[in-house]
Formats: structure tokens, C-alpha cells, sequence
């Protein structure tokens, strides 16, 4: 059993989505990778500032398809360990391996099989003969399941000693 599975791009909706459903959509779906509970994954100002920013494709008639749908997903899992401009890079160098669906549902699998190995504890996949945009793609899902299981120990140890105060550790 997995610790986390994505939706491929064929089983996002197949209707195009306005912001909101798209919202309640990815927050759905990316549940697992909230480690700030006060801090929303996704809102409607930060879609349009990925679009303002060139990092998604503008919608059509306010719609978001599943191309929308994937990227969203890809930057809302990305953006605690990279920039929203180091992001975009890698979503343009991406697209030039592998069409939209094909380049998502790698990432997707890439990401499951780097959070299994992550939190339990074992070496990550190696990335010998792979293509650059493999290699790549296998060491940002690293890093990302890495930051992930970090944030998830430290979170864990918060809730079970509430009263240790960061400030008097350090003392």
C-alpha cells in the first residue's frame, strides 16, 4: 500500500473547471502534502498570480482544463521546496521530454515512489541511465519527499510536546 497516490491526469474531470472547483479539487487531492494547516495549499489569488506570472496558461472563459489541472498540482507540491520562478524553469525544461499528460503522470509516479522510499527510510531510486530530464525529475522529487518527511517528523514531535518552547531549546 502506498502512503500517497496522485490522480493521473486521464482521472482529472473531464469538464473544464472555474477556480473554485479547482480549489476544492487540488485541496482534495493534496491533503497529504499540507504541513501548515494555517496556510491554505492553493487560493484563488495565487492561480491568478501563476497566471499573471506566465506559469500556467491563462483559462479559457475563466474555465481550467486538466493541462491547468496538472501544473497546479505539480506548483502546489513544488512550491515549498523551490521558488515560483525556479518552478516555472523546470516546467518549461520539462516540456521539452514529454507532452503535458505524459510529463504529470511521470512526475506522479516518480513523486509516490520517492515519499515511499523517504518515509520509510530507505535510499532513494538511483538515476543511472536516465535521460537529463529523468535524472532531473528524480532529484526534485527527492528533495521534495525529503522536505516532506522532515516537515511531517518535526510537525508530529510539535503535537505530541506542546509545551517545549523552540526559544528555550536553544538557550
Amino acid at each position: 500500500m502506498s502512503i500517497v497516490r496522485l490522480p493521473r491526469y486521464e482521472e482529472f474531470p473531464e469538464i473544464d473547471l472555474y477556480a473554485d472547483q479547482v480549489i476544492s479539487y487540488l485541496n482534495t487531492h493534496l491533503e497529504f502534502f499540507q504541513l501548515d494547516e494555517t496556510k491554505p495549499i492553493i487560493t484563488g489569488t495565487m492561480i491568478n498570480n501563476y497566471v499573471k506570472q506566465k506559469v500556467i496558461p491563462r483559462p479559457e472563459k475563466k474555465k481550467y482544463n486538466r493541462d491547468h489541472i496538472g501544473y497546479l498540482f505539480v506548483i502546489c507540491i513544488l512550491k515549498n521546496v523551490y521558488s515560483i520562478s525556479e518552478i516555472a524553469d523546470l516546467l518549461m525544461y520539462q516540456a521539452t521530454f514529454a507532452e503535458n499528460a505524459q510529463a504529470y503522470n511521470r512526475f506522479c509516479v516518480e513523486l509516490e515512489t520517492c515519499i515511499e522510499h523517504s518515509f520509510n527510510q530507505q535510499n532513494p531510486p538511483i538515476a543511472e541511465e536516465r535521460s537529463a530530464g529523468s535524472k532531473l525529475l528524480c532529484q526534485v522529487t527527492t528533495s521534495v519527499s525529503h522536505k516532506l518527511f522532515v516537515e511531517k517528523v518535526i510537525n508530529k514531535y510539535k503535537k505530541e510536546h506542546p509545551t517545549v518552547d523552540s526559544k528555550k531549546r536553544r538557550k
